[in-house]
Parts: C-alpha cells; structure tokens; sequence
C-alpha cells in the first residue's frame, strides 16, 4: 500500500479510530508508565522483583513476539528505568532469541493458519510478504536494520524452506550487533524524563517506519539478484 492510499482509508471512521487507538498505546502508554517510575510505588516494585526482573523482561519480549500484536514498548521504557538501557537490550536480546527458535518452528511445523491466528492478518500479510523474498542477505538486513519485525522475519523464516540453522546463525549474529550497536547509542539516556521517552519513541517510529517503506521497495530486487547469481 502506498501513502496516497493510506491517506485515502484513514477518511474510513473505523480506520481512524483504530490508528488512533494504536498512536495512544504505543505512545500513550510508556508515558503513562513513565509517571509510575518516580513514584514510591515504583520503588517498592523494584526491590519486591528482585532478581526476577529480568525474566519477566525475557518472557514478556518473548511473548509480545510470538503474539505479534502484543506491543513490548511499555515494559521496555520500565526496563530502562529499572536496569539501565545496555542491560535492558540484553535480555531483551535473548528473549528474542528463544522467540525467533519458537516463532519459526510454529511456521514450519503448523503453517499459515497458525500463525495467522497469534499474528492477525495485518501482520499475516506482512509476514507473506517477506517470506516470498526471503533470502540470507534480506534475512540479515532485517536482522540488522528491522527490530521492529523482528517476530514477522521469525515468522516468514518457518513458512520458507530456509534451513534453520542457517536463519539462527544469522539471526544470533547480526541481531546481536545491531543489539550492541542500539544499546551503545542509547547508553547514556535518562529515561527517567519524559522528553527522552519521546524521542526513544519517535526514533523507533521513524527508523521502523522508514525503513519498513525503503525495504520493501528494495527486497524483490536483492532477493532477484540473488537467485540470479546463484
């Protein structure tokens, strides 16, 4: 879909309220959470989790991943506050890790009907889209540049007949630099101030949306390239 014809839905009631909805969770929601964080409250949920916190991140991200609709940026923005934002990126690392092993065997094992069950079709139809075109060097662009379809990459891999072991050596490598490389930028970063949560938020919209609109353009034409040269 292009812009012009988004523009042309969003005239639709209920497409509008449902892209309204999603603004106010995705942006509406960490900043409600930011809030809590200088609360004393807060403080007493962080001592009483004690050294489960990160598990609950781990399982959390593994099921906002398997549950594609699931939306893992609240729990991130408590992360940061809780463990700092190099060590939030690790669990949220690993979480993802066992996801992508759960999310391709899913794939591979049940099919389209499945996963179009724990997706929904928006996503359903992204995740077609990406299994058709799917390859090692798409594969590791997405891994790399597209945290935020992480879960719809894990998906289209187990649709395909790309091996396994090939999609997890890929997957534990390139997203564990872009993990790195993320974490490393965003060290620094007080997320205890609500400006900071914005921009964290308007950067992952902006890198997200961008690159989900360039990289759909350019992946028939790397896909294309490589079965040529092979």
């Amino acid at each position: 879909m292009d812009f012009r014809s988004y523009v042309i839905q969003l005239k639709n009631p209920k497409v509008l309220l449902k892209g309204s909805a999603l603004i106010l969770l995705v942006i509406g929601l960490p900043l409600w959470l930011f809030s809590f964080t200088g609360s004393p409250d807060f403080k007493t949920l962080v001592v009483s989790i004690g050294p489960f916190g990160p598990l609950v991140v781990i399982i959390y991200t593994i099921f906002s991943h398997v549950f594609a609709p699931v939306i893992g940026s609240p729990v991130a923005v408590l992360s940061f506050t809780m463990y700092g934002v190099p060590k939030t990126m690790y669990y949220m690392y690993v979480g993802g890790l066992f996801s992508s092993i759960i999310n391709y065997w899913l794939a591979h094992t049940y099919g389209r009907k499945l996963v179009l069950k724990f997706s929904g079709q928006k996503t359903m139809e992204q995740i077609d889209f990406f299994a058709e075109h799917l390859g090692n060097r798409v594969l590791i662009l997405s891994r790399f540049f597209a945290g935020g379809l992480f879960d719809v990459i894990s998906y289209a891999a187990g649709i395909t007949s790309m091996k396994f072991s090939d999609y997890y050596f890929i997957t534990v490598i390139v997203s564990g630099v872009s993990t790195f490389i993320t974490g490393y930028i965003f060290r620094n970063f007080d997320f205890t101030s609500p400006v900071i949560v914005l921009e964290w938020l308007a950067f992952l919209v902006i890198l997200g949306g961008g690159f989900g609109i360039i990289f759909k353009k350019i992946i028939p034409y790397i896909k294309e390239h490589q079965v040529t040269k092979s």
